[in-house]
């Protein structure tokens, strides 16, 4: 483990010599910079766009603008809207680094702040007697808001494709004990689109011998601070094995910078809508919401499916027409493959698939499970003899568990939840596993967007129990966005 004695020192070592990254990263247009004026300029064009659509239908419809001054005219009521709507976009912090590109949060800040500025508009109307068109505002909502969340995504699709080449990454130092700073250093690693790039690693409490981390220089505590400030963006992760006073020297000595700390807490797969903070008789503790697995969130959960299995179904009853008449011509076997499956509380349902494996496919797999990759109990075959032609593509796409959606509809799935297994691979799942049995499984889920098949058991079992004890409707949603696009750009499917 090298050893940094000097910020000017650590700019010698590996990654971190590039001379024009550097340079990019002293510029005064940093890549943090250029983000947020990227975002600035195609807000201003999607609410620029928006208005004057909403301008022209109110023009030219019934609606007038009645108002003693009648200088005042339609377009500058516009005007108006569009600069109040721009301002609660960067009220909200919609347009923070740490907000863009972080799951559903930046969408839902951009809706706060639209519902925030045309509510401020309607109240600025009726105060200085204005009839603003009702129709105007509609308009400017619905094409506001759709472009703004359009443009939103477009960019945050762009940043995670710079994420993935290495760019516009955070240089960041984890701080910790041996044992704490290694497993963060692999999540770090492993998950690009956060941002956040390690570049060394602090441990106040000495050791550090064993790390098996290639290419990372160890940092000491006093240097920290002098070589993050200079950078217009940089972060410190205290992974834990640090004592309060230590915390405490390190914050202090970056205050007033541009570094971003973050502790890291035990409770890792427990979301920020399950914590809160509070005071006790001069304590500071961490109160943690149990998870509940009944009641109102759970009909409105079923509602959901109800509603997009049968949107589905009716929608891909063409693709289901040619999927089925595929799989007829190649071998002439049924066209659903059927199995027993567990689902809620254990109880076993029905699961149904478009047959994407020969008739005698089951009887051959004792002979197989010998080359399974499969995590634990799963078999897997990156290139199973069993699967037909036509089934191979079905597999590739995810088309073969398009008849769940029927499943769903029986009540026996739901559209998103843990993976439904068998009762022998369940058999060797470890206790606090079953956990999992607390929701109907899924017929995609966390499991289906993190990896499928390229995922470790344990991974698997952590992303199930995180999802079974944390959903939320909106979580589903992305989860389904981001299964139509692994859908459509394929990978550890087979």
């Amino acid at each position: 483990m090298t050893t940094i004695n000097s910020a000017s020192a650590l700019f010698e070592v590996g990654r971190l010599s590039r001379p024009a990254k550097l340079r990019a990263w002293a510029t005064p247009l940093s890549w943090p910079r250029r983000l947020r004026l990227a975002a600035l300029a195609a807000d201003a064009g999607a609410l620029a766009f928006s208005m004057t659509l909403a301008t022209l239908v109110w023009t030219r419809g019934r609606d007038g603008l009645h108002l003693a001054h009648s200088s005042l005219t339609p377009t500058m009521v516009a005007v108006f809207t569009g600069l109040v709507w721009l301002l609660a976009l960067g009220l909200v912090d919609s347009r923070r680094l740490t907000v863009m590109g972080a799951g559903p949060r930046e969408y839902r800040l951009v809706m706060v702040a639209s519902v925030r500025a045309l509510g401020a508009v309607a109240i600025t109307g009726w105060v200085l007697d204005l009839d603003v068109s009702r129709l105007f505002l509609l308009n400017a909502f619905l094409v506001g808001g759709g472009l703004l969340l359009t443009e939103r995504w477009l960019l945050r699709g762009r940043l995670a494709r710079s994420r993935a080449r290495g760019e516009n990454m955070v240089p960041t130092v984890v701080v910790g004990g041996q044992d704490d700073v290694a497993p963060m250093l692999k999540q770090l690693e492993s998950n690009p689109a956060a941002g956040y790039r390690p570049i060394g690693v602090c441990l106040p409490s000495g050791g550090g011998s064993g790390l098996t981390v290639v290419g990372l220089p160890r940092i000491p505590v006093e240097v920290l601070a002098g070589m993050l400030r200079p950078m217009p963006r940089a972060a410190v992760v205290v992974a834990g094995g640090v004592s309060d006073p230590e915390v405490a020297r390190i914050t202090g000595a970056l205050e007033g910078s541009p570094v971003e700390v973050m502790l890291v807490p035990r409770l890792l797969d427990v979301p920020g809508q399950r914590m809160s903070f509070m005071q006790a008789a001069g304590l500071n503790l961490v109160r943690v919401t149990l998870p509940q697995f009944e009641g109102f969130r759970y009909a409105v959960k079923r509602s959901f499916d109800v509603l997009f299995a049968g949107a589905a179904l009716l929608a891909l009853l063409p693709v289901f027409g040619v999927i089925a008449l595929l799989i007829k011509l190649e071998d002439g076997g049924p066209v659903i493959y059927r199995q027993t499956r567990v689902g809620l509380r254990g109880e076993t349902f029905t699961i149904h698939k478009f047959r994407s494996m020969h008739l005698d496919a089951d009887k051959r797999l004792a002979e197989l499970r010998a080359f399974s990759v499969g995590a634990g109990p799963l078999f897997k075959m990156e290139h199973d003899p069993r699967i037909t032609r036509t089934g191979a593509f079905l597999r590739k796409h995810s088309l073969d568990e398009l008849p769940q959606f029927w499943t769903v509809l029986r009540s026996g799935m739901s559209v998103v939840g843990p993976r439904p297994h068998l009762a022998s691979e369940l058999d060797a799942f470890p206790q606090h596993a079953l956990r999992r049995l607390l929701i109907k499984p899924g017929i995609t889920g966390l499991w289906q967007v993190g990896g499928r098949s390229d995922l470790s058991l344990d991974d698997a079992i952590r992303l199930d129990l995180r999802y079974v004890e944390n959903w939320t409707l909106g979580e589903d949603v992305s989860i389904i966005l981001k299964t139509v696009r692994h859908v459509l750009l394929p990978q550890g499917a087979y």
